[in-house]
């Protein structure tokens, strides 16, 4: 300031003219000076650079110990609370897919139109069935206990089975060098 008295530093204000906190808080460097007074100081910029790169690793690792220091200050009700929300969650996840399964298979839904269901109870999820029912067709069934048959043949196609099938003699006709 231009009486040379900072607000910090001014006689009688209990601050240290350094800018330092008071008390026994870990003192920090000053802020660097805002004015600016020249060219472009690389040293100065990567030194500055370096010491606001350290004051973020610092803050970081104390907001890491902050968050710890709260959740062990927790009340057992609060983490129980926590828990039980995040129970509650899965619940209403996992009826909501068991509604949707249902609904699917009391209407003929592959499990790809059923995942596309979308409702927030029952009525609804029927009515969006019905809806992908008359968009796309009820989906073809395949008889149940039907498969496709393979339709496999021997390698020598026209060539004849031989007669013997018992393995061991089967090898004892194979020629040996």
């Amino acid at each position: 300031m231009p009486d040379g008295t900072e607000e910090d530093g001014a006689p009688g204000s209990g601050a240290p003219e350094n800018g330092a906190p008071s008390g026994g808080e870990n003192p920090k460097p000053p802020p660097p000076p805002s004015d600016f007074d020249g060219d472009f100081d690389a040293e100065r910029a990567k030194k500055l650079i370096e010491n606001l790169r350290k004051e973020k690793a610092d803050f970081q690792a104390k907001a890491t110990r902050l968050d710890e220091i709260e959740d062990a200050n927790k009340s057992d009700l609060e983490k129980w609370t926590q828990k039980a929300s995040e129970f509650e969650q899965r619940a209403q996840a996992a009826e909501a897919q068991l509604l949707r399964s249902q609904v699917a298979a009391a209407k003929g839904l592959t499990p790809a139109q059923a995942a596309r269901l979308s409702g927030g109870n029952q009525e609804e999820l029927e009515a969006d069935a019905d809806e992908l029912l008359e968009l796309f067709g009820q989906p073809k069934a395949t008889p149940s206990g039907s498969r496709v048959k393979p339709t496999l043949t021997p390698a020598g196609v026209g060539q004849e089975l031989p007669d013997e099938t018992d393995p061991a003699k089967l090898a004892a006709r194979i020629p040996r060098r």
